[in-house]
């Protein structure tokens, strides 16, 4: 070569030890060996990365993948490989790229539906790249044409190609630019009366989002989740607090409880009433609102929880999917069942949604991400695996659906929710602004609003306690055919 690579430099390429390439089915990987012999680089192609790799190039992520079932063996597989070979990895002077179609720019545009759903694999190379700093790594999207090309493309890339972390190999190279500012103000896509279906939307952040926009319209609300609804007694209805009622649950156990047992027990009435209190909430504000006891993930259940909805309220007229859980460990000792309720609850969930609302005409699909999706949070793989997902799937939905407004919003860290107040010691301590509850639902609602020509993907993070505030008094609205400010 005349000249060092801009970014990734040579000395990230093996001299002595040797280059894997986990081989795809649409045979790159053999063409990208013979170019980097050229140069003296060793490889070896593989179908799965041997335990002790140091310098790795996964490319398998080129496959195709026709069906659900293809798309996890891919995510799935790549997360395994990842885990067994993370001591060697994150041993230093290492490489780990990732490489994926899904149209050369993320999913932003020209790719297949089908394809978008291995949108997450980027996200390895990030969290990687977060847990093991030592590590170089680069996350790389092409679109696919013909062998040729794409090893060509990749060689250059690799050998010279710049520091950027995420690279799309598309018409042109592009790095992904999520938009990070408040909408513009708009009005709300539907009529009085639409029905909404959100799954986790009864309970923390979800539940402060869904309020807000029922304060700007009376809509019908459909909201899903895995809580079952406990009743109570009138002896336990009057203890007011979680204190109260582990204090009643250790007294008249006389022991016979663990504590885990009686955490439980306290759990299910809170999750209850929060749950109750959400709905009493939407229902003052003059909307209409069920709850639905389901595992959105389950197609036949969920399907059968949204029939229930149409026969009373008629077609569905938007999705919000909120649903989500932590499962949070580094990635050598993350176990594959962590990985996968954490993944499938987000991905799953968005495909069983998509799945049974095709009957629907979408004014809004709004997808609950996060902005880890974007950095790659240390400790967070499967979390980020998801939520990378999520923005590249609603990228090519928005290709589908031109007049639905489509957004994956990636929230950073509100001031409740999923933050404890242990973890919201450590945001303020780190200097990291946490999002107001009042705040971030305000956001939310002007994301809403904000037309079906808005960006899908963006970032709300806690400084919009700073950028948001002047926005919070003037989001404009439809009520009786008339406009309020709110």
């Amino acid at each position: 070569m005349e000249r060092p690579p801009a970014g990734m430099p040579v000395s990230c390429l093996p001299q002595a030890r040797p280059l894997y390439l986990v081989a795809d089915d649409r045979g790159v990987a053999p063409l990208l060996a013979a170019k980097f012999a050229t140069v003296g680089i060793a490889t070896q192609v593989v179908s799965v990365a041997p335990a002790d790799a140091t310098h790795l190039v996964v490319l398998s992520g080129l496959n195709r993948c026709p069906t659900p079932q293809d798309v996890e063996r891919e995510i799935f597989g790549l997360f395994s490989q990842l885990r067994n070979c993370a001591a060697a990895l994150r041993a230093g002077g290492g490489l780990f790229v990732t490489v994926q179609d899904t149209g050369g720019a993320f999913a932003a545009h020209h790719c297949d539906g089908q394809q978008a759903w291995l949108g997450g694999l980027a996200a390895f190379a990030k969290t990687a790249g977060r847990e093991w700093p030592q590590l170089a790594v680069k996350a790389i999207d092409v679109a696919f044409t013909d062998p040729e090309t794409v090893a060509a493309s990749l060689f250059e890339e690799l050998m010279g190609g710049g520091p950027e972390r995420e690279v799309g190999l598309g018409e042109n190279r592009t790095t992904p630019s999520p938009i990070a500012v408040a909408a513009p103000l708009g009005r709300s896509p539907f009529n009085d009366g639409d029905v909404l279906v959100v799954s986790g939307g009864a309970r923390g952040v979800a539940a402060e989002c869904v309020l807000a926009l029922a304060a700007c319209q009376p809509l019908r609300l459909g909201l899903l989740g895995r809580s079952v609804l406990v009743e109570e007694s009138r002896e336990l209805a009057r203890l007011a607090d979680e204190t109260a009622l582990r204090q009643h649950f250790i007294a008249s156990a006389s022991g016979k409880a663990t504590p885990m047992e009686i955490n439980r027990q306290v759990s299910r009435i809170m999750a209850s009433r929060e749950v109750r209190s959400t709905l009493a909430n939407l229902t003052a504000l003059g909307c209409e609102a069920r709850y639905k006891t389901v595992d959105v993930t389950q197609t036949a259940a969920l399907e059968a929880a949204l029939d229930s909805l149409r026969q009373d309220w008629g077609a569905i007229h938007g999705v919000i999917h909120a649903a989500g859980v932590l499962r949070d460990k580094a990635i050598a000792d993350m176990t594959p069942d962590q990985f996968a309720i954490v993944f499938r609850t987000k991905v799953d969930g968005l495909r069983a949604l998509l799945r049974v609302t095709q009957p629907d005409t979408l004014k809004l699909l709004c997808c609950f991400s996060s902005i880890a999706a974007r950095v790659g949070n240390p400790g967070q793989l499967n979390y980020n695996v998801a939520n990378t997902t999520l923005n590249a799937v609603c990228l090519a939905e928005k290709v589908r659906r031109p007049d639905c407004v489509v957004k994956s919003i990636g929230w950073g860290a509100w001031d409740g929710g999923m933050v404890t107040p242990a973890l919201k010691r450590h945001f303020e301590a780190q200097g990291v602004d946490l999002i107001g509850r009042q705040t971030g639902a305000r956001a939310f609602v002007a994301e809403v609003f904000a037309g079906a020509d808005s960006a899908v993907e963006v970032l709300l993070t806690g400084a919009l306690g700073r950028g948001f505030a002047s926005l919070a008094g003037h989001i404009i609205h439809r009520e009786n055919h008339g406009e309020k400010d709110v």
